[in-house]
């Protein structure tokens, strides 16, 4: 978990906006183990670790087709023995998966929320097996070794306590702008990519704390007020330099999704 501390900017906390929130919260435990604290303002926390990660709040509509905003959210486990405990948890239980990943860096399950909204629970590789070149760091998409995976389950006992959100990929119709803001407003920058529709964007040498995709394509709408989705992220910043800079970038607080941002900052 050391490129989610000082110096890296991260997101530490999300928003979401759910249709049903008794749904939602049954899935976010049930599924993926978060303890939830339900209010009766129409909202949960869901904690790992006695630390908030996600924010849901009901009361909103799902869309009928893709928005900008959530790709999906990445919740990143401490170790591979936690990822065997998950995946096998999930087979346990029949719960559906969308797909199960070796990005060479990273071994990763993906799924959906009730309302669509994209999960990943993931482990990262140790930093020395990454392979770096000319400043960029090489990621694949291969077929996850599940049964490998698997064979080193510990006992499954909901979200272990370090997990924390790992990265946040983000759908968008402009590439070019939503990168150039999450440079200028967070000191990323880019360490690799896919063609030219799809850009990972870190700080302190991680393979993404940011992505950005345009696979719905140019015409994708911004998300209306009262869809469902990703309302608000919450980032960890090292400093008031890195703070005057996001308020500098981002006078109105949101991004060019229309994602509003919020952040925290840490002495450095």
């Amino acid at each position: 978990m050391s490129f989610h501390t000082s110096p890296a900017a991260f997101v530490e906390m999300i928003r979401l906006g759910v249709s049903d929130l008794t749904h939602s919260v049954q899935f976010y435990q049930d599924v993926l183990g978060f303890q939830a604290s339900v209010h009766d303002n129409g909202t949960a926390d869901l904690t790992a670790g006695g630390r908030t990660l996600v924010i849901l709040e009901e009361g909103y509509t799902r869309p009928s087709e893709a928005r900008e905003g959530l790709f999906h959210v990445a919740f990143l486990l401490p170790d591979r023995p936690s990822l065997g405990a998950f995946l096998t948890h999930l087979v346990q239980h029949r719960f559906p998966v969308q797909g199960a990943s070796d990005h060479g860096v990273s071994e990763a399950i993906y799924l959906q929320d009730p309302d669509g909204n994209g999960i990943e629970v993931y482990r990262d590789r140790p930093a020395t097996e990454w392979t770096w070149s000319s400043g960029r760091v090489h990621m694949t998409t291969e077929p996850l070794d599940a049964e490998a995976v698997a064979a080193q389950a510990r006992a499954w006992n909901a979200l272990p306590d370090e997990t924390i959100i790992g990265h946040v990929h983000l759908q968008t119709s402009s590439l070019p702008a939503a990168k150039a803001f999450y440079e200028t407003a967070f000191g990323m920058r880019e360490v690799t990519s896919i063609g030219d529709h799809a850009s990972f964007l870190s700080t302190a040498s991680y393979h993404h704390h940011i992505a950005l995709n345009t696979w719905s394509g140019p015409r994708i709408q911004k998300r209306q007020r009262g869809e469902t989705g990703l309302l608000e992220m919450q980032f960890s910043l090292p400093g008031d330099a890195a703070w005057k800079s996001l308020q500098s970038a981002a006078p109105g607080m949101t991004d060019p999704l229309g994602v509003k941002l919020s952040a925290t900052a840490y002495s450095s």
